[in-house]
């Protein structure tokens, strides 16, 4: 894994404007960056993957494990909800991606930081805006390849969801409108629904209304099938969010993925998982490592103090998510690659490692304004 310099494309920033990704800056300050690149190798790429399909397999263990043994109030979920989230489980309902987040610095395996289960995003810049960056490069960075699948995967699994699922009924996607980049994720994964011959249609989330039975659209359509990227743990704490009891339609991302979203997950991980070569030591209580402390409901970066001998660090508080509690997890503080902090993000579809993104800042927390790079490998 190296840090490699590389010249821009000629109107890098347009060609991006034109497959819908019109955020390569956020409020003045470059999002996107393609002045330089990371390259791996093959052996690296296939590590990632073996780490990422060897933790998702774990993450349903512990699924299986929170339901059967009621773990429920660890995670912090409402007791209102549970009934639901098992029927979801026992349902099987369709998941259609995440994101793991690792420590990786090409030399040491891959240890999982964080899970994204519910509402990943940079998914389009870590697809469609990488690759045609490849593509683009392939003089410069001589023919390379990259590992990236997640344009394929994603197509495969809408798919699969309209064969088994559908009932050649319309499938609703919401988001916070006002969100560009929510907006345009969101839009992406629309997009690729469509290809697979999906009926899409978008309704902003303070758009959608209820009778109390079912949801309906800004045309009183009812809906029935709806991608939201909105996270649970917001819609549970909601007033409107007692219609998940028995939800009315079947929502994408699963209930049982609120198993996962959070980061009590990891302990549970560690606990069934110790000394797994992927995963860090993780606590409810204060480890005797150096360690990093990170809210059970957390976002952005939020509320993150990091306590390791080198270095102490701690991110902007937010009320938030401090009313739930934190755990402790053994601290690995991201490699550094020419004075900036990377990490590592290993996109999932369906249940299959797709593809990584590489996340830089100038801090060992990488947030929401956080740098995108990319990628190949050789």
């Amino acid at each position: 894994m190296k840090k490699i310099k590389v010249n821009p494309r000629l109107n890098w920033i347009e060609k991006n404007n034109e497959v819908g990704f019109d955020f390569s800056f956020v409020d003045g300050d470059p999002y996107w960056i393609e002045d330089h690149c990371y390259e791996f190798t093959y052996n690296q790429i296939l590590e990632l993957e073996k780490a990422t399909q060897e933790i998702i397999s774990m993450c349903y263990n512990v699924v299986e494990f929170v339901i059967e043994n009621n773990l429920f109030e660890k995670l912090k979920i409402p007791e209102k909800f549970w009934k639901a989230i098992k029927n979801s489980w026992n349902k099987d309902d369709f998941s259609l991606y995440g994101r793991l987040d690792f420590y990786y610095d090409g030399i040491n395996p891959p240890k999982l930081l964080e899970f994204n289960a519910d509402t990943p995003t940079a998914l389009l810049e870590s697809s469609i805006v990488q690759w045609k960056w490849l593509e683009e490069q392939n003089i410069q960075l001589k023919n390379n390849d990259q590992f990236n699948s997640i344009h394929e995967k994603m197509i495969e699994n809408w798919d699969y969801y309209k064969n088994n699922f559908l009932n050649n009924e319309m499938l609703h996607f919401t988001s916070f409108a006002d969100s560009l980049e929510d907006y345009r994720n969101v839009e992406y994964i629309m997009d690729t629904a469509y290809q697979a011959g999906i009926k899409v249609k978008y309704v902003p989330i303070n758009e959608i209304g209820s009778d109390g039975v079912i949801l309906i659209d800004q045309q009183y359509q009812e809906i029935k099938h709806l991608f939201k990227l909105y996270p649970y743990e917001w819609m549970m704490n909601e007033e409107f969010g007692n219609i998940l009891i028995n939800p009315p339609c079947k929502l994408i991302e699963p209930l049982w993925k609120t198993i996962l979203s959070n980061k009590a997950m990891l302990v549970l991980l560690w606990e069934l998982y110790p000394n797994n070569t992927y995963l860090l030591e993780a606590s409810f209580s204060e480890i005797e490592k150096e360690y990093v402390k990170k809210p059970i409901y957390g976002r952005e970066g939020s509320n993150i103090s990091i306590n390791s001998n080198n270095l102490k660090f701690e991110t902007e508080f937010n009320s938030l998510y401090d009313s739930t509690g934190y755990i402790y997890q053994e601290a690995k503080i991201l490699p550094i690659f020419d004075k900036k902090y990377a990490q590592v993000c290993s996109w999932i579809i369906g249940d299959e490692a797709a593809g990584i993104c590489i996340r830089e800042d100038d801090t060992p927390v990488i947030g929401n304004l956080s740098t995108l790079v990319p990628h190949y490998f050789f």
